[in-house]
């Protein structure tokens, strides 16, 4: 079906909208791809270049990288961290040091993403400082009311 959608739509672009597709973004499956290359619809010149969605990408690296964490320490090896996150920015690292840097979409949306992950994480941090003030007030303001009540006992009208 996949690869049906797509041939049709890179066919009919030029009659439909006036323009040829020359980019084909893929979520790493390359049938679609390869048979709109084999069907050729803008005839032998054409070249059409395969790009992979950087949200596939981040998936299945972050799913190989969790898997390997968990495959290494069920052996008794640890990576060296507690919490494994692996987010677009680190994908977008990975991908430059393996020479396949991604696009500019791609790091504006990675930078999007790490100050959404960032700005969440501040958040949580402080309504856990609330929580713990307004615990600390809670536990000054009882203290104070027992002392208050033991200084009352001590100190009732009358007593001098």
């Amino acid at each position: 079906m996949e690869v049906q959608a797509a041939v049709v739509l890179w066919s009919r672009s030029v009659e439909k909208f006036h323009l040829k597709y020359t980019t084909f973004v893929g979520d790493g499956d390359s049938k679609a791809y390869n048979k709109v290359c084999e069907v050729q619809p803008y005839g032998p010149d054409t070249q059409i270049v395969k790009e992979e969605c950087v949200n596939h990408v981040n998936k299945c690296t972050s799913t190989a990288l969790c898997n390997l964490v968990s495959d290494s320490s069920k052996k008794g090896i640890t990576l060296g961290a507690a919490e494994y996150n692996f987010g677009p920015s680190f994908v977008n690292e990975l991908r430059g040091l393996l020479q396949n840097p991604a696009g500019e979409h791609s790091a504006r949306l990675a930078e999007v993403r790490a100050k959404k992950r960032l700005d969440k994480s501040l958040e949580k941090n402080q309504q856990a400082e609330k929580r713990r003030q307004k615990i600390r007030k809670e536990a000054q303001d009882k203290a104070q009311r027992e002392e208050e009540e033991a200084e009352g006992a001590a100190y009732a009208p009358g007593m001098f």
